[in-house]
């Protein structure tokens, strides 16, 4: 058996809600793969939307296919994987991001030869329809409304029963996109949002564990202090990347407020950068995605002794094949405590069939259904191809 053949095509879901921020990957076309066997096997992939330009993906997905890809045995993924990373050069985010969806459509193919649930595959030890912790991730809403309309959304949370609920500071009405806000991070009223993080806490039981993304948008320590000296007061779980990457503020921070978590991992684009922010050990929690981070050296740090005392909550930002794809390295280790749920995924897409995985008083419970359990729509598919190697 040989892996023959590379399709590329784009997805869009059909969006008219305007009222509401969304994520870059929900608003522009998302790249996903497929690749396929000589004896017909499917494997699906999805690269990072953060890693870089949607051209230099393309590229890069091309590249890697025709040169590593093509006409191996998909039996040999570990070699595969291997020889990539030992002779492409320009390793960079893009790099990662498509070697990240090649593993993902890699260990879909290799479930389904085996015969073997995916979870077994990545860890034959583990128990049988093992079960994952998850938290609502949402709370988007512009600067012209205001914090309260997301009350609703934490209650409701709460009530089906998710381990905790995530928000973000209030998106710039011109909604800037991912990339313009990492580069320039927006100002926001931080007063503000402590008066509705005391509200939320009202209306929350105490072991709900609340959160907040601030996607390095606090820009100096002063701000910092005064911010987390209020949410340790209100029992807050966790906080995510709060300032731009800063190895010293970091460790300042993470010294004086150790009542709770300080949080990173979306911008932590690669095996290497991951390892070093561990080895630094300046964050609480570390929250990688694999569809940045390759699967097989997520696992290589998952399993090194030596990184067995760090707690991982996994970044989730993303369509269903990578949510399948992290769902699946929750359950191969006791070191990932708990997985985001994108609660606007869930609200849009339609058009994509995950059976493998049923949610309930949030927990992901997996079943034996082999592969990542993702499939289109074959008229998207046909209608979004944009490459096709044979």
């Amino acid at each position: 058996m040989k892996i023959k053949q590379l399709r590329i095509f784009y997805y869009k879901p059909k969006i008219s809600q305007k009222n509401q921020p969304l994520p870059t990957f929900m608003v522009e076309k998302k790249i996903f793969i497929i690749l396929l066997t000589s004896d017909g096997i499917e494997g699906y992939g999805e690269p990072s939307h953060y890693a870089g330009k949607s051209s230099l993906i393309l590229k890069t997905l091309k590249e890697l296919f025709n040169s590593y890809v093509k006409n191996q045995n998909p039996i040999f993924f570990e070699e595969i994987h291997t020889n990539i990373k030992k002779n492409y050069k320009e390793q960079n985010n893009v790099f990662f991001g498509c070697l990240s969806a090649i593993n993902q459509s890699l260990f879909d193919i290799n479930s389904k030869i085996h015969n073997k649930p995916l979870y077994k595959l990545l860890n034959p030890k583990i128990k049988n329809n093992p079960r994952i912790k998850l938290y609502a991730s949402g709370g988007m809403i512009f600067e012209k409304y205001k914090y309260d309309i997301l009350i609703d959304e934490v209650i409701e949370s709460q009530e089906r029963g998710f381990y905790g609920w995530k928000f973000r500071p209030k998106t710039p009405n011109n909604n800037l996109s991912h990339f313009q806000r990492i580069n320039k991070p927006p100002d926001f009223n931080y007063k503000e949002l402590i008066d509705f993080c005391y509200k939320i806490r009202k209306v929350s039981k105490k072991n709900f564990k609340l959160m907040v993304d601030f996607g390095k948008r606090i820009h100096d320590l002063k701000t910092a202090k005064y911010i987390f000296e209020a949410l340790n007061d209100l029992n807050f779980f966790l906080v995510e990347e709060p300032l731009k990457i800063n190895f010293i503020k970091y460790k300042q921070l993470k010294k004086k407020y150790s009542s709770f978590n300080i949080a990173a991992g979306e911008s932590i684009g690669n095996f290497i950068e991951l390892k070093k922010w561990i080895d630094k050990n300046f964050l609480d929690i570390y929250q990688p995605d694999s569809n940045l981070i390759p699967l097989l050296d997520l696992l290589k740090i998952l399993k090194n002794i030596h990184y067995q005392k760090n707690k991982f909550i996994l970044h989730n930002w993303s369509y269903h094949v990578s949510m399948a794809s992290n769902y699946y390295l929750a359950s191969s280790s006791n070191l990932i405590k708990m997985v985001e749920y994108n609660l606007l995924v869930e609200k849009f897409i339609k058009d994509i069939s995950n059976n493998n995985f049923k949610l309930l008083n949030g927990n992901i419970s997996i079943n034996d259904n082999l592969g990542l359990g993702v499939n289109f729509d074959k008229y998207i598919l046909r209608k979004n191809i944009i490459y096709d190697s044979k």
